[in-house]
């Protein structure tokens, strides 16, 4: 830990005198080193002008001074020195010089380089891959996000913004599911995650993943919501490009089998026409023989309106496989199949004098 050390500094008429007796010698007595030489000779050349320029405007004016500077050790290492003084005066309010600290803080001034080179590194991350931090308080419902955020979101760079100020740039059709998120994290206590549109002040619509942990007060309560949100929006783009893409390919596919599917479909379409034309034979033979027997006229009248449908059907998807239309996937009842394929052959079978018979499981 830096060791504060003490010293009083005499000053007789002139500023430059006092120079030479100032604090800058203590370094020494602090760190076991000598420094018989220190004076302002032992200041790094980047920091003297400075130092002098501080130190002569406060004697001037007999002003406090604070200042901080590098001085070197007789081991050559330079350390960072914070300098305070105060002007002292004696009984009858002649000033009679400073009396200050100097207190080697050159951890203090490593770590907090280092915390600025930190930050730096992350705002360069968070500027790549637009990137953003905001902390949402609950009791006072204001929302802190960086200044980098609060730019892209068109928020001044001062001043309280609500969570309705950045509800109300979500897109309007992701704003209650997000609303409903972040109610569900705060009354489970549990991390979310979401992916929702945001709509920022010039119109562009950006897609937007975001992460929030929720944090607790003494109480156990919901105190805050720390979050971090990233733009994905080429990742979106991306994703529906690519969609896009194999919607195309698909079409083409199926354009391109048309050629091979020709056989299937007049196989497909002459199912059912054969079917019609059956019943219709075998219709117009009932009544030729003058056995009418209305039942088995109305039974064949319906067989020949399925397969109607049914070569209809064959059309449609036909059609609907042209013109890219989205096929619909449906559940197939095997049981309904095996009937189907029965009544396209009872026409034959009843010319036939043969009686078709099946034993399906239940559905």
């Amino acid at each position: 830990m830096p060791r504060p050390f003490l010293s009083g500094w005499p000053v007789p008429t002139s500023s430059a005198l006092s120079l030479t007796s100032h604090g800058w010698i203590l370094l020494a007595a602090a760190r076991n080193r000598s420094l018989e030489t220190a004076g302002p000779e032992g200041v790094h050349p980047d920091d003297l002008e400075r130092c002098l320029q501080v130190y002569t405007s406060a004697f001037d004016a007999r002003q406090p001074l604070v200042m901080q500077y590098r001085l070197r050790r007789d081991d050559g290492e330079y350390r960072w020195i914070s300098d305070q003084g105060v002007p002292r005066y004696d009984a009858q309010g002649t000033f009679a010089g400073y009396i200050g600290s100097c207190v080697d803080v050159t951890e203090l001034m490593t770590k907090d380089e280092a915390l600025r080179q930190s930050e730096e590194r992350m705002r360069l991350a968070a500027a790549a891959v637009n990137f953003g931090i905001w902390e949402w308080h609950l009791a006072t419902n204001e929302i802190w996000a960086t200044n980098a955020r609060r730019a892209v979101l068109g928020w001044p760079s001062t001043g309280k913004v609500s969570f309705e100020d950045l509800m109300s740039q979500v897109h309007p059709e992701d704003r209650s599911r997000i609303r409903q998120t972040i109610n569900d994290a705060l009354r489970d206590g549990k991390d979310y995650e979401s992916e929702y549109r945001l709509v920022l002040p010039d119109g562009i619509v950006r897609w937007m993943s975001t992460r929030g942990r929720i944090h607790f007060d003494s109480a156990g309560k919901p105190s805050r919501l720390l979050g971090i949100s990233i733009d994905i929006t080429a990742r979106k783009q991306a994703e529906l490009d690519a969609q896009r893409d194999r919607a195309e390919l698909s079409h083409l596919s199926r354009v391109a089998l048309m050629g091979e599917m020709s056989a299937s479909i007049a196989h497909e379409l002459n199912q059912p026409l054969s079917g019609i034309l059956s019943n219709a034979a075998a219709g117009q033979r009932f009544i030729d023989q003058g056995d009418v027997n209305l039942r088995e006229i109305r039974e064949l009248l319906g067989d020949i309106i399925s397969d109607g449908r049914r070569a209809s059907d064959v059309v449609r998807g036909i059609r609907g496989m042209v013109k890219k239309e989205q096929m619909a996937r449906r559940s197939v009842d095997l049981n309904q199949v095996v009937v189907d394929a029965l009544r396209m052959a009872s026409p034959d079978a009843l010319l036939h004098s043969c009686q078709l018979e099946t034993r399906l499981a239940c559905a």
